[in-house]
């Protein structure tokens, strides 16, 4: 079970304290129905007084210590299941830093969001059920050993029918189980769609067949997915109705049929059906509990599956972060290529041979998917060459040096994501950050505040401008930039190459960037095209 999976790794104290509380809890709640049923035995006849008074303390105290345990059984559920949520959490966003960016993309973002957000959120509802569930479980432990004291007959066929009943179940989880996450999967890409339609809204409010089409994928997946929650909701109800009848069955049996069979069971009728509805109270709590439990095992085993997906990829060897060094003469990339897909469908970047001097300004040009995107990535030690090797001063940066000359790289990629705070930047410098503030035109515009910037509700030119203020706060020799100015309007792309870019320079940096802007080629050290993968110039 994957829940007992999610759980094996968690704080196995905290978890025998909760087994010992809750099993505190069953007997406790079963000693107090036979002190019940001792008493209603003997109502009417002669009781010493005495022992009716200890009998009352007994039930008090026994009912005490049910309440005091039952209490910090389901006070410490939630814990247990949040630790242990918190635990994979942790492992998966370690092991997501771990990773290539390679590996990153082809796990999928979608996924991994449905995965640390809904499924764990899943898990953590479930928690209560969860401590319910098995609480009840124990309660019917301690029941099955008072019904085999008052009859083993009683208890012979309440095994037989609680078997029966458990196989068919047992059946219909894997239906159950299945239709779940085929609903988790529904929407999940149901999210997808509906975040495309927010993503293009303007494109979809000028075209009223692509609104459709992109309306009827994100419906579709929905009905699709309440489809499958039907079928597994449709599977739990039939089970849910089997265990009544199985119950009612039980109880005619005890009281109709085994009397006639068995004389001598006559006698205890009465005590053995008041101890199978007991016994059965619980079970139907247990019962109860599944379809949640159900849902959160799906969930916890699609975690775990990213776990093992996440640690299966390997990701980079471990090594010390280094700090930004401005010590290098030359980066070369050595008959490097890069290979998407595999078979018919592969498409390879390279080879690609090119060095990066120190303090030069390279502009990388080519048509879209010329492989200029996949040159940045190789060059800034993104992507690890399928072939070939990438080379600092001599010595390769793959796989021993990858963190280090990382940490001398800035880049805003076209896809780039601005992040609401200067992450491990220092910007007390108030100087430098007054002006290039100003040199950004951004001085009106956002203000830092205890390292976050105080808006990013920016135009698309200016959110580039301030993920390039925020590149340039790293303080790193080498920054890379693609396709940066094509957001900005003509006249702040002017300001960008004549008057930025040599600013950029004079505080030491390296700028390798890729463009379109043909009017302002003339402005860098060199220029090389690229076309079908290959460096043409």
């Amino acid at each position: 079970m994957n829940l007992l999976a999610l759980f094996e790794r968690s704080d196995r104290a905290r978890i025998g304290r909760f087994l010992r509380y809750s099993a505190l809890a069953g007997l406790s709640s079963t000693y107090c129905f036979f002190l019940v049923m001792k008493a209603a035995e003997s109502a009417g006849g002669d009781q010493d007084p005495g022992d009716g008074f200890m009998s009352v303390l007994q039930f008090l105290l026994a009912l005490l210590v049910f309440s005091i345990a039952q209490l910090q059984a389901l006070s410490m559920s939630m814990p247990i299941v949040e630790h242990a949520v918190h635990d994979l959490r942790t492992r998966l966003l370690v092991g997501l830093q771990r990773l290539e960016l390679r590996d990153a993309e082809q796990l999928g973002l979608a996924r991994l969001n449905a995965a640390l957000a809904s499924d764990a959120q899943t898990i953590s509802q479930a928690a209560g059920p969860m401590a319910f569930a098995l609480q009840s479980m124990m309660m019917v432990v301690f029941a099955i050993f008072y019904l085999a004291y008052i009859s083993p007959t009683a208890l012979f066929l309440t095994v037989v029918v609680s078997t029966a009943t458990g196989w068919v179940y047992l059946k219909h989880s894997r239906l159950v189980s299945s239709a779940l996450d085929s609903a988790r999967n529904r929407v999940q890409q149901m999210q997808v769609y509906v975040t495309a339609m927010v993503a293009g809204f303007r494109e979809l409010k000028m075209s009223e067949e692509k609104a459709r089409g992109a309306r009827e994928d994100a419906v579709s997946s929905s009905m699709e997915a309440g489809l499958d929650k039907l079928v597994a909701q449709q599977a739990l109800s039939r089970d849910y109705v089997l265990s009544n009848l199985a119950f009612f069955a039980l109880v005619g049996t005890i009281v109709f049929l085994v009397p006639l069979l068995r004389e001598e069971f006559s006698e205890s009728v009465s005590a053995s059906v008041a101890a199978v509805m007991f016994l059965i109270t619980p079970l139907f709590g247990v019962i109860g509990a599944l379809p949640q439990v159900a849902i959160a095992n799906v969930a916890a085993g699609n975690l775990l599956t990213i776990e093992r997906e996440v640690t299966a990829a390997g990701g980079e060897t471990v090594q010390q972060w280094a700090e930004p060094s401005g010590d290098f003469d030359q980066i070369h990339l050595c008959d490097a290529r890069f290979r998407y897909g595999s078979g018919a469908d592969a498409f390879t970047v390279g080879p690609l041979t090119l060095s990066l001097r120190k303090g030069e300004v390279l502009f990388i040009t080519g048509d879209n998917g010329s492989g200029k995107s996949t040159l940045l990535k190789l060059l800034a030690g993104l992507y690890r060459p399928s072939e070939g090797d990438l080379l600092i001063d001599g010595k390769p940066v793959w796989p021993h040096r990858t963190h280090a000359f990382r940490s001398m790289i800035a880049g805003v990629f076209a896809d780039f994501y601005l992040f609401d705070r200067l992450h491990g930047i220092d910007a007390t410098d108030a100087a430098w950050v007054s002006k290039w503030l100003e040199r950004l035109e951004l001085t009106d515009k956002v203000r830092i505040v205890d390292g976050r910037f105080s808006t990013l509700s920016l135009s698309t030119g200016q959110r580039k401008r301030l993920a390039l203020f925020a590149a340039l706060a790293e303080r790193r020799p080498i920054l890379i930039l693609d396709e940066w100015a094509a957001d900005q309007d003509p006249a702040f792309r002017r300001h960008f190459y004549v008057d930025l870019l040599p600013m950029i320079r004079s505080e030491g940096r390296t700028v390798v960037a890729i463009t379109h802007d043909e009017t302002y080629f003339h402005l860098a050290d060199r220029r090389i095209h690229m076309s079908t993968g290959r460096i043409q110039a």
